[in-house]
């Protein structure tokens, strides 16, 4: 490893946020990358990227015992990625939005399908206003709104794993609320 990183990293093991930076900053736009290439999501890409560095940061006492923070930090960066995919993998969740529905009504034409979409946009908002306040909340902040998972956290109080049980919720009661119209 390269003298100056491993100054870096002793001095992060030190607790100089500037250290901390400084390796944020050299390391962040790779690290982003490749998350990227595997979830295929920014918003999910930025997440994983944030959690990694926030457990660096929190296990930072630890740091002398990596020998190369490079292929540590992209190793991290790409289990956790596989960890997401797997997880929604396991869930056999669907991100359910009105973009969906709109791009279904799109592809057909005709006033019958408009009605369809409409009616579908329709029950779409119902069933997400009988979800839970909680529940209803973080879906629409995480799905409609687009904002990271982080931010929801800090604005809610909530853990990132409250974020997700959540969302997998949400989207299982809306599946249930829309399954009987997208049945062929």
């Amino acid at each position: 490893m390269e003298a100056h990183v491993e100054s870096i990293l002793k001095e992060i093991s030190e607790n100089n946020r500037d250290a901390f930076k400084e390796l944020f900053y050299r390391y962040y736009d790779s690290l982003y990358r490749h998350s990227d290439r595997v979830v295929k999501n920014n918003i999910i890409s930025e997440e994983i990227v944030s959690e990694v560095f926030f457990t660096i940061w929190k296990n930072r006492t630890l740091l002398s015992e990596v020998h190369n923070i490079e292929a540590y930090l992209h190793t991290a960066v790409k289990n956790r990625a596989i960890s997401f995919l797997r997880q929604v993998t396991a869930h056999h969740t669907q991100t359910i939005s009105e973009e969906a529905i709109a791009i279904s009504a799109i592809e057909t034409d005709g006033p019958e399908w408009v009605m369809i979409h409409k009616e579908l946009q329709s029950i779409l908002q119902t069933a997400i206003e009988k979800l839970p306040v909680r529940c209803r909340t973080i879906f629409k902040l995480a799905r409609i709104s687009c904002w990271p998972y982080k931010k929801i956290s800090e604005q809610l109080g909530i853990s990132v794993r409250t974020i997700d049980a959540q969302l997998v919720i949400a989207q299982r009661k809306l599946q249930l609320a829309l399954q009987p119209y997208l049945k062929e």
